[in-house]
């Protein structure tokens, strides 16, 4: 595993903003907070966790009996750099926000691993005493905190969102989303989000009951648990032998009805607003633009808050589909385009309120 960079996040922060929400705005931690698993410029590779044979040796057989290969968790260093320099208080602050006493989510920017390591993670545990290297300047502290992570499994994860298309609350209305998990080496991990509709959530004919409108029903399948936010009592309609499973090099279609459908929204002068303030569930949605042309007179690209995804022919769409990040509840978010016919009715932005949060192995 190599890694360094400047956008960790820890339990859903970043250093920064662990450091500013305690200070005064005039005295804002503004420098970046380098994250490395190497003291230098070498890297030190941690693959995966170590594989263990069990087997049984037993006398007149030359051939051990094998049972099964054991995974160990992976363990890993790393250091927590700071640019500028930090008060005392503040780099309590941070200690204490790393050393909490359950799992928690680290994840790593890709500003300096390239592409690949985008939307990784690990669950981890600060464990050891940590050992803070440093030097003062004035009253303030310039350095690096070295500390040591053990996960909760033999890999790290890689976190794709899937949209569930259609799914509104009539049998005859059912949507669907395809689980792939082709190249996977273990089971598939996954999450299903549903927002409910008053009436009876059904997942290919297994029927999870009546959900009320407003609320959402999470379907971890790794752990095979179930929650209503109705509080209600799921498990007494639910078998979890039933339960989907998809093993590597399987790919399963699932059904679902009794769910609300995605809403389609048109972009109006440039702008659309993507308001999930009363919605049950995280969304994520999907930007249909249609090209303008291409001229050697005037540029046509198009641009989406500021990226620029160049000129498409007149009538070539461009798709773009949000599968790393969602709208949380209660969040609204603002999107910025340029570069299209605002008077055509098919530029659109599809929200999905139904999505399925697949985690998948990775050994580097």
């Amino acid at each position: 595993m190599r890694y360094k960079s400047t956008n960790i996040k820890f339990d859903g922060e970043t250093p920064s903003e662990v450091m500013n929400k305690h200070t005064s705005e005039a005295d804002n931690y503004e420098g970046s907070v380098w994250f490395s698993t190497t003291e230098n410029d070498m890297y030190q590779e941690e693959l995966s966790g170590s594989r263990r044979v069990i087997m049984n040796k037993i006398p007149g057989r030359d051939r051990p009996y094998f049972y099964k290969v054991d995974h160990e968790v992976l363990e890993f260093n790393m250091l927590l750099a700071f640019e500028e320099t930090v008060s005392e208080e503040n780099l309590k602050l941070v200690v204490d926000w790393l050393y909490q006493d359950e799992y928690k989510k680290l994840e790593f920017g890709n500003d300096n691993a390239g592409d690949s390591f985008q939307n990784r993670y690990f669950n981890v545990i600060f464990t050891n005493k940590p050992t803070v290297k440093y030097v003062y300047v004035g009253d303030r502290i310039q350095g690096f905190i070295k500390l040591h992570a053990q996960c909760n499994s033999s890999t790290g994860f890689e976190e794709e969102i899937i949209n569930i298309e259609g799914g509104a609350a009539t049998p005859d209305n059912t949507g669907s989303a395809t689980l792939d998990n082709t190249g996977g080496a273990m089971p598939l991990i996954y999450k299903i989000e549903l927002a409910g509709t008053d009436t009876n959530i059904i997942i290919d004919d297994i029927d999870f009951g009546k959900e009320e409108s407003g609320k959402k029903l999470t379907i971890q399948n790794d752990t095979k648990t179930i929650k209503s936010t109705s509080d209600r009592n799921v498990y007494s309609q639910w078998n979890p032998r039933e339960f989907i499973e998809v093993k590597p090099g399987e790919v399963k279609e699932i059904n679902i009805s009794g769910v609300e459908k995605e809403e389609i929204i048109n972009i109006e002068d440039g702008t659309a607003t993507l308001d999930n303030t009363g919605g049950a569930t995280p969304l994520i949605y999907k930007i249909e633009l249609v090209g303008t042309g291409i001229t050697e007179l005037e540029t046509n690209n198009i641009i989406i808050d500021g990226i620029n995804f160049g000129e498409k022919p007149d009538g070539e769409k461009l798709i773009v589909q949000n599968n790393t990040e969602t709208i949380k509840p209660g969040e609204v978010k603002e999107i910025n385009i340029s570069g299209i016919d605002l008077t055509n009715s098919d530029n659109t932005i599809t929200l999905y309120s139904n999505i399925i949060t697949v985690h998948r192995p990775v050994y580097l």
